[in-house]
């Protein structure tokens, strides 16, 4: 499930803040509190490429907070896996979260999230003040629409007012990325970034091209091709661009062109 697996040889050098592949990133996004990346769930690419901009903006030492779309309550477990100081330890934790064992495998339940936790514990190895934040419900059946997303951002802004030193990357599906209220199949929803308009946010829809997905539909979960083309094989990198083609984003982070 991948839109360009060879994108993966290039993302996977982000380890340390020192070993970052390079991004050039919009001096923009360096004044904003909040940097919202919504993703395709069930692609490699999405979550390496949150990663790799953690392990940028991180450089400096400056204080980052990566915010994840799981479950609130997985929190104690995360922050505890985070704060190992053996690796090992660390992926055991990670690997033990109730999370990936649900009923509902999405593409958020891949071994692409997996890395990126550990990435970020890699991080840490040279920027301690390092966060990590679960900022979704627990899924029942009522904890859907508005009120999913309001939750979503609540944790969101009572972290920024907690630590007002911080700055937060958080990966979330692109419907909750969304700044205007309503979507076309529901004029009444308010997605989770319509909550934060008072935040000095910036957020991003994925761009890409070809390849495929992990995702759930009402009949089942599987891999979808995302678009009608063929990927190239051709090794792009990744790009973030401003855009003012979409109200609801300030632009698009791609993957491929």
């Amino acid at each position: 499930n991948t839109i360009l697996p060879l994108l993966i040889l290039f993302l996977s050098a982000c380890v340390t803040a020192k070993e970052c592949a390079q991004l050039n990133i919009p001096e923009i996004i360096k004044e904003k509190r909040l940097v919202i990346l919504g993703e395709l769930h069930g692609t490699k690419e999405a979550p390496a490429f949150a990663g790799t901009l953690v392990c940028n903006l991180a450089k400096g030492n400056k204080k980052i907070a990566f915010a994840i779309e799981m479950p609130a309550s997985t929190q104690a477990q995360l922050q505890s896996a985070f704060l190992q100081n053996q690796k090992i330890s660390a992926s055991n934790e990670f690997d033990a979260l109730s999370f990936w064992n649900s009923s509902f495998q999405d593409g958020k339940r891949s071994q692409a999230y997996k890395d990126l936790l550990m990435t970020l514990w890699d991080l840490r190895a040279t920027n301690e003040s390092i966060k990590l934040i679960a900022i979704d419900v627990d899924e029942t059946p009522n904890n859907t629409g508005n009120a999913r997303e309001q939750y979503m951002a609540s944790r969101l802004s009572s972290f920024l007012q907690e630590f007002p030193d911080y700055v937060v990357v958080a990966l979330v599906g692109n419907l909750h990325a969304r700044k205007l209220q309503g979507t076309p199949w529901n004029k009444a929803y308010i997605p989770m970034a319509f909550f934060l308009r008072d935040i000095n946010f910036i957020t991003f829809d994925i761009g890409y091209t070809a390849g495929s997905a992990w995702n759930c539909n009402k009949t089942a979960c599987m891999e979808r091709p995302v678009s009608r083309l063929k990927p190239t094989g051709v090794v792009k990198l990744p790009t973030i661009k401003l855009s003012e083609i979409d109200a609801n984003f300030d632009g698009e982070y791609d993957l491929n062109e």
